[in-house]
């Protein structure tokens, strides 16, 4: 799976989450009870009642008194329950507005919070849109290592990309991770080989290092290149250089006395090719037959 995709998808989980928490938390707080300054103001009336009828049986009291006092209790009743009454509506009207308030900040905080997200995702791009950028970029040849990597990932049978990956390492200094590239270029090529200009990359950037173990796939590479185009200078070169290498003495001969061949005779290279030749040539017939 994509990575790109896997990190949206996480960051757009932690957005939910985040937008989650928020509204709960701003929604969560409750009013007070509506009735909750009308139910202690009835107890108390009751306990002041209680107390009358208390002393009216206990002869504390004249029933007249009596009948005096619960009037002015009812008249008092009546006064605060409508006092009560109107604190009531009042914290109401609050409460209601207080509501309000929240689901309005709740409805602020999740606009911000997706605006944020979704501005980001514009501003960068989508993930698929990224990857297709990028994938065009390693097709086109200006891709960087990081990017051809990631490309390859998903087309290991991309020979020009494995070539373009060297490329950008021997750009870098990195001969080691340019062979490798080659020799997963070569791989991918298959019995048809490598275009001659990379198989010649190839083969240069082997005996350069001097890679035993990786000889035999640029000789592979160099006898291909040399079958589609058999007096290719710089592939008869290194077919020449592969076989002094392995003590061919007679093969690198023939390759270099056709690379003459093919040579002008003011080719200001001629003169080194020859006394290369006449070497080569010196050390076949010390070698003797083999």
């Amino acid at each position: 799976m994509d990575d790109l995709i896997i990190l949206y998808g996480t960051l757009f989980l932690m957005l939910a989450a985040a937008c989650g928490w928020l509204v709960w938390n701003v929604m969560r707080a409750s009013a007070p009870g509506a009735d909750a300054s009308a139910q202690g103001l009835q107890e108390a009336l009751r306990a002041e009642k209680r107390r009358l009828d208390d002393e009216l049986a206990a002869g504390a009291v004249t029933p007249e008194l009596y009948a005096s006092l619960l009037e002015d209790l009812r008249r008092r009743a009546l006064e605060e329950t409508g006092a009560a009454e109107s604190l009531d509506a009042l914290h109401a009207a609050r409460s209601a507005e207080a509501e309000r308030r929240r689901a309005k900040l709740a409805g602020i905080v999740l606009a911000v919070l997706i605006g944020v997200s979704a501005g980001s995702y514009a501003l960068l791009g989508a993930p698929e849109m990224m990857r297709l950028a990028d994938d065009q970029a390693v097709l086109q040849g200006r891709a960087d290592v990081e990017k051809i990597t990631a490309y390859l990932e998903d087309n290991p049978k991309d020979v020009r990309a494995w070539v373009q990956l060297a490329h950008r390492r021997i750009e870098a200094g990195e001969l080691k991770p340019a062979l490798e590239a080659y020799v997963r270029a070569a791989e991918a090529a298959g019995p048809e080989g490598l275009e001659t200009a990379s198989a010649v990359e190839f083969a240069t950037l082997v005996y350069t290092m001097k890679n035993p173990h990786a000889y035999e796939a640029a000789d592979r590479q160099i006898a291909l290149a040399l079958k589609r185009s058999p007096d290719d200078p710089k592939a008869l070169e290194l077919a020449a250089m592969g076989a002094v290498s392995r003590g061919r003495w007679a093969e690198a001969a023939e390759r270099l006395e056709r690379r003459l061949q093919g040579m002008k005779p003011s080719d200001p290279e001629r003169g080194a090719v020859e006394k290369t030749l006449e070497a080569i040539r010196r050390r076949a017939l010390e070698a003797g037959p083999r």
